[in-house]
């Protein structure tokens, strides 16, 4: 007798529970760190000086175009994990950029890596690769490997 009102108390209240859907199926927002790679640091910035070519070089790309300029934090958009260095809006930092300032279907065709190219004064977004310092100390150099300019107000 006491199994017939247990069943039935069951088949009631599993009435009244609410459904959850599947956790591929609920929107989830994301977090702001998710795409940001381990390392860097994704930003917003504006080139205010571009270094001549390292003609110290004896070849390479450097050695013809230039690799390295000043930028201008506008906004720093987040981190990834393991950076260990915070950088403010209104800084400056030295940038180098291994495929060049240029317009990598000039300077390296073969490239899957299509950039349209920097010059002074553009703005855009990038991830930029945090290297170093080392154990000992040192500086810390920021290479941006791809970047998405922003269009000009």
């Amino acid at each position: 007798m006491i199994r017939v009102p247990l069943v039935l108390l069951l088949l009631l209240g599993a009435g009244g529970c609410k459904r959850i859907a599947p956790m591929e199926q609920q929107a989830m927002p994301p977090s702001p760190e998710a795409s940001i790679p381990p390392g860097h640091i994704r930003i917003s910035g504006t080139v205010v000086q571009v270094m001549a070519p390292d003609t110290a070089q004896a070849s390479g790309l450097c050695a013809r175009y230039a690799c390295r300029a000043q930028v201008q934090v506008d906004s720093v958009l987040g981190y990834g994990s393991g950076v260990t260095v915070t950088l403010s809006a209104g800084e400056r930092v030295s940038v180098y950029f291994p495929f060049t300032l240029e317009p990598t279907r000039q300077v390296r065709p073969e490239l899957q890596v299509d950039l349209p190219g920097l010059q002074l004064g553009d703005r855009f977004r990038a991830d930029l690769a945090v290297q170093g310092p080392g154990p000992g100390g040192g500086e810390v150099t920021f290479v941006v490997y791809h970047y998405h300019v922003q269009p000009k107000n």
